[in-house]
């Protein structure tokens, strides 16, 4: 498959995008079978949709220690956490497991409000985009919900028995005048103990 690394510098050709395209549907049909307890796959088609690696090791995912170590002291208080995130300058809902599979707290990213994120990096058609957040919610258990090419921002308001999301869209980035994508928008309510809600959106 293509490495993240040559797409996000745009150093791969449309047949190298048209085949990650194909191995991640492939993935996807495993993943879904896996799910579905199918008695027929092999070893190796299961390795290939559980066996995990970090990507970017400069990056969240790749401090392992540091995590476990804010982990562990956040179970040490009997707390849950609210990450907010933005980086990837598109919209996320990623709830955080530990080593342990102890469930410890939501990550809400929110969209850029016009700088370009996966849609453009991965050159993504947009007959296709709804598929390939199928695909990200499906291959990746933490994933609940994923907006992959609008734009506009995160509302996150909290009180002391709920956390409210809402995930606010425009429909243009490029015209003076603009209304509110209400068609896409997406709303998250987490209670006191930010209870996972996870198969939202798996409408593919």
């Amino acid at each position: 498959m293509a490495s993240l690394g040559q797409i996000t510098s745009g150093g791969t050709s449309p047949n190298a995008l048209a085949k990650m395209n194909a191995q991640i549907t492939e993935l996807v049909t495993l993943k879904l079978r896996l799910e579905q307890g199918d008695p027929t796959l092999t070893v190796q088609e299961k390795a290939r949709v559980t066996t995990l690696v970090p990507y970017n090791l400069d990056a969240w995912d790749g401090y392992y220690a540091e995590r476990e170590f804010l982990y562990a002291k956040l179970a040490e208080f009997n707390k849950k956490i609210i990450v907010l995130a933005g980086d990837t300058h598109n919209a996320w809902t990623s709830y955080l497991y530990s080593q342990k599979g102890e469930y410890v707290g939501v990550e809400l990213a929110t969209s850029s409000v016009s700088s370009p994120g996966l849609e453009k990096y991965l050159s993504i058609p947009l007959a296709q985009l709804q598929q390939f957040e199928f695909a990200f919610t499906t291959l990746i258990d933490e994933l609940a919900y994923c907006n992959l090419n609008q734009r506009g921002y995160l509302m996150v308001t909290l009180d002391d028995k709920q956390v409210l999301s809402d995930w606010i869209f425009v429909d243009s980035i490029k015209n003076a005048e603009y209304k509110v994508d209400s068609s896409r928008g997406s709303q998250l309510v987490l209670y006191a103990n930010l209870t996972p809600e996870k198969d939202k959106q798996k409408t593919a």
